[in-house]
């Protein structure tokens, strides 16, 4: 299979599974550290790891059809998505402050989720960066 080449500087590598991974990993380790405090956020939890990792792979299966641009704008998305069902799910059972202790207010982690848009905006811009 060839891989669809990018228009910009964003090209399909073996970097997609690492960053698909990596931004995803912590709903896995919240979802298994939590199972025996919490069955049922614990599953939730690693529900929102699989969903980016499953629209990742298709993705990344597809990558002859898709550009890699718009494939990272999707799996940031995604995850956006679903960290937000996380904290949601989570603050719902009133167990938000079980997935990060360092915050006073446990609902101060909803800013995280402007990282989502931020890094959305700069994959866009160094996508279209011109070399040099």
């Amino acid at each position: 299979m060839v891989a669809k080449s990018g228009t910009g500087n964003l090209q399909w590598n073996a970097g997609w599974f690492g960053a698909q991974v990596g931004s995803s990993c912590w709903l896995l380790f919240a979802g298994i550290g939590l199972a025996s405090q919490s069955p049922n956020l614990s599953l939730l939890l690693i529900i929102c790891f699989m969903i980016p990792n499953i629209v990742g792979t298709l993705l990344w299966m597809n990558r002859s059809h898709v550009s890699p641009g718009k494939a990272y704008q999707f799996l940031l998305f995604v995850l956006l998505i679903s960290t937000a069902a996380a904290f949601v799910i989570a603050d719902y059972l009133g167990m938000l402050a079980t997935l990060d202790q360092s915050y006073q207010n446990p609902r101060d982690m909803y800013w995280i989720l402007l990282l989502f848009p931020l890094l959305m905006a700069l994959l866009f811009c160094l996508d279209k960066k011109k070399p040099g």
